[in-house]
């Protein structure tokens, strides 16, 4: 749950990044103000948060697998396995 309330409150930013990132190969790109009056005119707030139900879907099985592997490989290099 924490995980999922990590991602609701951080993905506009997320989005935010992306539409910045895409636009840098365009002379000057755009700032980070500027692809929020983009997104938000294009989309509204709904723009902020796309794609954030399937992040939200992934989120789970995502953690389950990443705490088991983490503490394998502790567990393995404190134990001199490797």
């Amino acid at each position: 749950i924490a995980g999922c309330c990590g991602w609701v409150t951080i993905y506009p930013f997320d989005v935010l990044r992306s539409r910045v990132i895409s636009t840098a190969h365009i002379e000057g790109g755009l700032s980070p103000l500027a692809a929020a009056r983009a997104c938000y005119c294009e989309h509204g707030l709904g723009g902020f948060y796309r794609g954030l139900r399937m992040t939200l879907l992934r989120a789970a099985p995502v953690a389950s697998v990443v705490l088991p592997v983490y503490d394998l490989c502790v567990g393995a290099m404190t134990s001199g396995a490797l």
